[in-house]
């Protein structure tokens, strides 16, 4: 019986998914720079986690702080809770470890109790965090300047 032929990483190639060509990683890495950079533009010291929270929280609004703490790999108590107040708006980072934060209170999201928990604090975007997450998806769409200024000059 005839195995079937691996790619260079060991993965199966697949007939009915198109292969990518370089125009598409070029394109993909253009993307995820451009997404970097957005972050960068609101604080440029922001670490990675905090991305990712942010984009955890856009993906899937509505959830307790415990779960995306668990998603990121974040222990419970403080550390978990400067991410938090890092993404929080002023008002709300009060007490949350903040002098320790490079930054603070970007006003990207918002908390609120949970209707069925008193205990847990349910997190969704704020209305900047929209307008963050309309930006990023935005990039992702695509455009004709996409990548123009990553262009490399021959």
């Amino acid at each position: 019986m005839k195995q079937p032929s691996k790619q260079q990483n060991g993965a199966k190639h697949r007939p009915d998914k198109p292969r990518l060509t370089d125009r598409d990683y070029y394109e993909g890495t253009v993307r995820a720079i451009m997404i970097i950079e957005e972050f960068i533009k609101l604080a440029p010291d922001m670490p990675v986690r905090q991305m990712r929270l942010f984009l955890l929280i856009a993906l899937h609004p509505d959830r307790p702080m415990a779960e995306y703490a668990r998603l990121i790999d974040l222990a419970p108590g403080g550390p978990s809770a400067r991410h938090f107040a890092a993404l929080r708006s002023v008002d709300e980072t009060e007490g949350y470890g903040t002098k320790k934060l490079r930054h603070s209170g970007l006003g990207l999201i918002e908390t609120y109790p949970d209707p069925n928990d008193k205990r847990n604090q349910l997190v969704r975007l704020s209305k900047r965090g929209e307008g963050v997450r309309n930006s990023i998806v935005h990039f992702i769409e695509e455009d004709q300047t996409f990548g123009q200024q990553y262009r490399v000059r021959e």
